[in-house]
């Protein structure tokens, strides 16, 4: 038990080293200009409030347009 405990620490230090080098790659490098548009692509990093709001007024719209 005391060696999986020792393999699961290992990785887990790791593993917070690597997060540790891409945040820092990602805050003081290029690297994010070519990581930004697959965010934007996906739609990730829009707002869905404007969307409702559009969605409310349009419901609205149809309703009252005798």
């Amino acid at each position: 038990m005391k060696r999986f405990e020792q393999w699961l620490l290992t990785l887990v230090v790791f593993h917070a080293f690597l997060l540790i080098i891409v945040q820092a790659l990602m805050l003081h490098t290029d690297f994010s200009l070519y990581v930004q548009p697959v965010y934007e692509y996906f739609g990730i990093g829009k707002s869905l409030e404007t969307n409702i709001v559009e969605t409310i007024d349009r419901i609205f719209s149809d309703v009252l347009s005798f």
